[in-house]
């Protein structure tokens, strides 16, 4: 029951919270459905309770304030973005929804009070991000710019097609506590967990000749792979065994695969991890988002 208060508190304390001044261009409706895609149903909620939950999936509660502010303004921009770019019928019929690689991770309010027993303590830190982050965003050309966020990267983000979404070195990304991921399996049950993916392939007689031709990003992370012939993508791969990111390395031991991935999240965009390193370093919030979607501005 307390971890519930906590969800409550932020959302009563933001309330009270005075964001950027001035009106934005662009703002959330002020009642947002958001389809659940693990359970496949659509809940209507205001932007604060979005970007509370869109903070919370990809940032400890106790991350400076000013590290807290950037990522939810990168929520809120490119909730924004995808708003006003989704096809119909895109999430489902809602506005957005819960994946990372369309709109943003989010937390429910049971799922946050499970991920971090003591919330409560951070209530009023996080409303005071919210309150920042519903009125503030990127913009490029007159538009909402496309944000992403991740928890952090694999030493080096990647670039995202973007002239604002530029590669940038994070070496200091490999102390967060989600940095790597491993997964050892026998090759039988590699086969059959990717199976899914290729269908029926002739696979080598050696197990070490299983996983070959890999492409990968100037970054590392892992674009394609050839699995007995069948191209594979890193994010099948990073699906098929748990793994944190595409930044994926093979591994073979005699009849075992170990795969490790580094970092966690998509790799493009704000690692929330570098901005709680920076925030730590002095840097503002708007400073944060300056470095990471250089060329887009603060609106």
């Amino acid at each position: 029951m307390k971890r519930a208060v906590a969800i409550v508190l932020v959302l009563m304390i933001m309330f009270s919270v005075t964001g950027c001044s001035g009106e934005p261009r662009c703002r959330l409706p002020e009642r947002l459905s958001l389809y659940i895609s693990g359970e496949r149903r659509i809940v209507t909620i205001t932007p604060e309770e979005y970007l509370t939950g869109c903070i919370l999936a990809v940032c400890d509660p106790s991350f400076q304030p000013e590290a807290l502010k950037a990522v939810g303004a990168a929520c809120c921009g490119k909730a924004l973005y995808a708003i006003q770019n989704a096809q119909a019928g895109e999430f489902m019929g809602a506005d957005l929804n819960d994946a990372p690689a369309e709109c943003s991770a989010w937390l429910s309010p049971e799922a946050a009070a499970a991920e971090y027993p003591d919330l409560d303590e951070y209530a009023e830190r996080i409303a005071q991000a919210v309150g920042y982050a519903v009125d503030t965003y990127m913009e490029y050309d007159g538009a909402p710019a496309f944000t992403p966020v991740f928890r952090c990267s694999s030493g080096v983000s990647d670039a995202g097609g973007m002239p604002y979404l530029a590669p940038l070195e994070l070496p200091g990304d490999s102390a967060d506590k989600w940095y790597s991921s491993v997964c050892t399996v026998p090759s039988e049950y590699a086969r059959k967990a990717l199976r899914k993916y290729t269908g029926s392939v002739v696979l080598p007689p050696k197990v070490s000749d299983w996983f070959t031709g890999e492409v990968r990003t100037p970054a590392g992370t892992l674009v394609t792979v050839l699995f007995g012939g069948a191209e594979i993508t890193g994010s099948q791969l990073q699906e098929a065994f748990g793994l944190r990111s595409c930044a994926i390395s093979i591994i073979v031991s005699g009849d075992e695969f170990t795969l490790t991935s580094l970092g966690c999240g998509g790799n493009i965009g704000m690692s929330a991890y570098g901005a709680e390193r920076m925030a730590r370093s002095g840097m503002s919030a708007e400073e944060i988002l300056e470095l990471f979607y250089p060329g887009a501005n603060i609106w």
